[in-house]
């Protein structure tokens, strides 16, 4: 007892020194200063640790402290310090002050841990303002990273960013879910938006789009990892909390996504957070939580119908449904079939995008070619230039579609591979393939030949050629086989290199079975061996080549 009460004593000093330094004036608070508060918020830390509970009367105090310099000291480090600073009357240098004001943060997080760790359960009302400092932090040092050509610089970022891990991972893990999971809902809407800001101050765009989408990325990883330590009697505890987190955390591409990479790295982290949660529950919840997340998923605001933003939801959804497709494997199956029908009537959201570009370039040609007085355009020259501007200029209703169905085709080939109980039925096959090929023959949602290569190959060519391998009837293949062919005959070149790909893959993934529908195919064969693109011919050799050693025949005396 006596000890603890030294202790207490201690922390008490502690607090109260650090409040007169703080409160002391400017020219008094010189590098030494800003040492010495490093050294007492690391001991104070300690001290609150091993008090545990005795601390209470002190810690909000403490904290209190340590969080306003930590904000005071961010906010001089995202300056950047270009320029020497004065201090106490001793010009100091650059370099040194930029360590000085590291070390102060890094102790300020070690005190913060050292907390986090020895006295979980009292710091939950310091969650918010500790992540909020916390995440702007990380963002701080990416930004720095980035913008600095310092390698000392980089290697102090580092460093930083490691204590910047050890305190998420601790409040993640530490702190009882009765606690954490409220203050994390209240707090995420603030979180997800601190990136946001630092983008909106004038920063340069692409560096500061990439330090937004990288805090919320860590932040997505942290709430994981909370996700991932719960227990079964917590998750259900605080199911109406956590489905509310989670949707949340879905909401991000909407409220401040765009469709570049980075911003779909937070798609996949949220996702991936969401599924450690979906591993918790029975199927029986899961369903329950997927037709909740369906309801989410189909609503948006009148001042999004218009806009990219109104299909942000429906990618996120299927973002999540490919997770847990891969991470359940034929578990999920029976679920799928809550979304089949959705997914099958989303691909040709598509073709309308597309149709409405379409429309806006045509409406804009004629516009042009009215206004001025100039001379009126034929009919050839406005669809060449109507052409033209597909191929340059795609719309962002366009690319958002193209990403969902993407992702949708990435979930019909998992189903297929994980399916061995017939859940790929002649009803769910009919209601998708069409729309499949549909897609994969839509040259136009593309800027360049090769961009609409890499898509087809990666994505809907084995999503039509695994689903064509459900089905052992040949009757079913012919609507699908009949469209490929016909593609082939496309005057575009991208669109015929596609369909001769695709009937190689289908030929490779049904197997000899396929054989049956190779009469139709040879007369298409034919043409294509003396098509004037070098890369359709030799894909078309390639395919008759597998079909040779598939069959055990040669084809060269059928062709025409």
């Amino acid at each position: 007892f006596e000890w603890s009460t030294e202790l207490n004593d201690t922390i008490a000093e502690i607090v109260t020194w650090s409040s007169q330094l703080m409160n002391s004036p400017p020219e008094t608070q010189a590098l030494e200063c800003m040492k010495l508060l490093g050294s007492a918020f690391i001991c104070g830390g300690a001290v609150c640790g091993a008090l545990g509970p005795r601390s209470l009367s002190h810690l909000s105090n403490f904290m209190a402290n340590m969080l306003s310099v930590l904000e005071l000291q961010l906010s001089d480090l995202r300056k950047g310090w270009d320029e020497q600073a004065d201090c106490a009357d001793v010009i100091v240098d650059v370099n040194t002050m930029f360590k000085a004001r590291v070390l102060l943060i890094r102790s300020i997080l070690s005190a913060i841990n050292t907390i986090v760790v020895q006295a979980s359960s009292f710091f939950h009302p310091y969650i918010h303002r500790t992540l909020g400092s916390t995440l702007l932090t990380y963002a701080i040092t990416l930004q720095q990273s980035d913008t600095t050509k310092s390698k000392a610089r980089i290697a102090e970022m580092d460093l930083l960013r490691s204590n910047l891990d050890r305190l998420l991972e601790a409040i993640a893990s530490k702190i009882p879910p009765r606690l954490a999971v409220p203050m994390l809902l209240t707090s995420t809407p603030h979180i997800l938006s601190i990136g946001n800001d630092m983008t909106s101050n004038g920063n340069e765009a692409g560096s500061s789009n990439k330090v937004m989408y990288s805090c919320a990325k860590r932040y997505a990883d942290m709430v994981g990892e909370l996700f991932r330590n719960l227990n079964r009697p917590a998750v259900l505890a605080h199911m109406k909390d956590l489905s509310a987190l989670a949707t949340l955390l879905l909401d991000y591409r909407r409220v401040y996504g765009d469709q570049s990479p980075d911003a779909a790295a937070v798609d996949e982290a949220v996702s991936a957070a969401v599924v450690e949660l979906s591993l918790k529950l029975t199927e029986t919840e899961l369903k329950h939580v997927l037709l909740r997340l369906m309801e989410w998923r189909d609503a948006s605001s009148e001042s999004e119908t218009t806009s990219w933003k109104s299909q942000s939801r429906v990618v996120s959804f299927y973002t999540l449904i490919q997770q847990l497709n891969s991470s359940l494997g034929a578990i999920f199956l029976p679920a799928m079939s809550l979304m089949w029908s959705h997914a099958a009537t989303s691909l040709t959201s598509l073709e309308k995008a597309i149709s409405v570009h379409r429309q806006r370039v045509a409406e804009a040609a004629g516009e042009e070619g009215e206004s001025g007085g100039k001379k009126k355009k034929s009919k050839k020259r406005k669809k060449r230039d109507m052409e033209a501007g597909l191929l340059v200029a795609m719309s962002e209703e366009v690319l958002e579609n193209r990403i969902l169905c993407e992702k949708i085709a990435a979930c019909v080939t998992l189903c297929c591979k994980n399916d061995s109980d017939g859940f790929i039925n002649e009803l769910r096959y009919e209601e998708m393939m069409p729309n499949l090929v549909a897609v994969l023959l839509q040259r136009d949602a593309f800027s360049s030949d090769e961009e609409y290569l890499q898509f087809s190959e990666s994505v809907m060519i084995p999503s039509v050629a695994n689903l064509a391998a459900k089905m052992g009837k040949d009757l079913l293949w012919k609507p699908m086989n009949h469209s490929l062919l016909m593609a082939s005959r496309d005057e575009r070149t991208g669109v015929r290199l596609v369909a001769i790909k695709a009937i190689h893959a289908v030929f490779e993934e049904v197997g000899e079975e396929y054989l049956l529908l190779l009469p139709e195919c040879m007369p298409f064969f034919s043409e294509l061996m003396e098509d004037d693109t070098p890369e359709v011919v030799n894909a078309t050799v390639q395919a008759m080549q597998f079909i040779e050693e598939l069959s055990g025949e040669k084809l060269d005396s059928y062709l025409l």
